[in-house]
């Protein structure tokens, strides 16, 4: 666990507890989701061939669509704090 202590459903004493904090799991998914992606795309190109390949352009749609909605959520953003500002 990542925490110190019991688990207790007392306010007062949950507040005592300090959580250790956790600085591997991000770098960790950052570093091993990419390297599972193409290990997998190169097992299912050894073992179906045509089929990793639909595969690697689904997941690239995907990708492009993720990140289409993030540039839209980060432009939205940016314009509401101008216009926040500005007035």
């Amino acid at each position: 666990m990542h925490f110190k202590g019991a688990i207790c459903i007392s306010r007062r004493r949950w507040e005592q507890h300090k959580f250790a904090p956790m600085r591997i799991a991000k770098p960790l998914l950052l570093v091993s989701t990419p390297l599972g992606i193409v290990t997998g795309l190169i097992e299912a190109y050894r073992l179906v061939g045509g089929l990793a390949i639909l595969m690697f352009a689904m997941m690239a749609m995907l990708g492009v669509a993720a990140a289409g909605i993030v540039y839209t959520i980060r432009k939205e953003k940016r314009e509401w704090t101008e216009s926040k500002s500005s007035s």
